[in-house]
């Protein structure tokens, strides 16, 4: 993880989204499997990637990830950057049945 956290730090991107990847799927069950999945739904946004982007988030959302892992953004803030990410790139997604 801090490779990729080097690699997001020096916008290399796309680089750091196949690490995490890797990561994701050498340790499914790790103990940095959330913190993985947000910070490859960051590197989703940077290469505006977005529906991947939200549906990262939407796990992260539905497993309620900060109580496993305190990295992670608490739902409050994760539900405002996912209806932003729906918004602002007019995706044709409606996670929380507000349309």
């Amino acid at each position: 993880s801090k490779y990729a956290g080097f690699l997001m730090s020096t916008f290399r991107y796309s680089d750091a989204k196949k690490f995490y990847m890797a990561a994701i799927q050498r340790y499914p069950a790790g103990a940095n499997r959330y913190w993985n999945r947000y910070q490859l739904a960051r590197a989703h946004e940077k290469l505006d990637e977005n529906k991947e982007a939200v549906e990262l988030l939407l796990y992260l959302y539905e497993e309620d990830a900060i109580q496993y892992d305190a990295r992670v953004a608490n739902k409050n803030e994760l539900k405002l950057r996912i209806q932003k990410l729906i918004e602002v790139n007019d995706l044709d997604m409606d996670p929380f049945g507000e349309r």
